[in-house]
């Protein structure tokens, strides 16, 4: 089951705003580091050139192997001067780099094997906001049901009401059921409806909150 096509519209806005603001960033990083540094911007435009020149030793046929590594000698110096200079004005090695939230997929959300682990935490979250039950999806799961608050019949009850809501959880979509809570206040309801929205969501479904009055 795949998320909401909302929801995947919303998460790939945020991504492509993580990459713009990071490529913003590392503009300014790069003029503000050109101003104090005239030989770093020297470099920079010789490193730019390089594939120009890549390409006019193709093109000639002439000497490439030769050519191509004394152009590739010539672009670790460069690299190697430049980090020199950074460190010698204070500056990280990569603080003209485009530096992403994520290193693994470059906040694309995407690899080779399917979707980043980031992309699917933020696609969860976007299932919590527009579930409609805000904060209780964080704080209310499975696993912190505590039963230390029932006993006798009660504790029987709410163990068979969390076996169940558990069992349920992680059949509905085969079993096509539904479940009904009853009850008086305080005995769990919502936590457990909670905790089914919150795995479902976890699994890619959409979920909706509604509250219905008392009859």
């Amino acid at each position: 089951m795949g998320f909401s096509k909302e929801n995947y519209a919303a998460v790939e806005g945020l991504l492509l705003k993580r990459r713009q603001e990071s490529e913003l960033l590392a503009e300014k990083h790069t003029r503000e580091v050109h101003e104090r540094c005239p030989e770093i911007a020297a470099i920079d435009r010789c490193l730019a050139g390089t594939g120009f020149a890549l390409v006019r030793v193709a093109m000639e046929k002439k000497d490439v192997s030769a050519r191509v590594a004394a152009l590739k000698e010539e672009n670790l110096s460069l690299q190697k001067r430049r980090k020199e200079l950074l460190s010698s004005l204070g500056y990280p090695e990569n603080y003209t780099d485009v530096v992403p939230v994520c290193p693994l997929c470059r906040d694309t959300g995407r690899l080779d094997r399917g979707l980043c682990a980031c992309m699917k935490q933020l696609l969860v979250e976007a299932g919590y906001r527009s579930s409609g039950l805000g904060t209780l999806l964080k704080k209310q799961s499975f696993d912190n049901f505590s039963l230390r608050f029932y006993e006798g019949d009660a504790l029987r009850y709410a163990e068979i009401a969390l076996e169940t809501a558990k069992d349920f959880a992680e059949s509905f979509e085969k079993t096509g059921r539904n479940l009904l809570f009853m009850g008086g206040t305080g005995l769990g309801k919502t936590h457990l409806s909670t905790a089914i929205a919150r795995r479902a969501i976890e699994r890619g479904y959409d979920v909706v909150y509604e509250t219905a009055q008392n009859v």
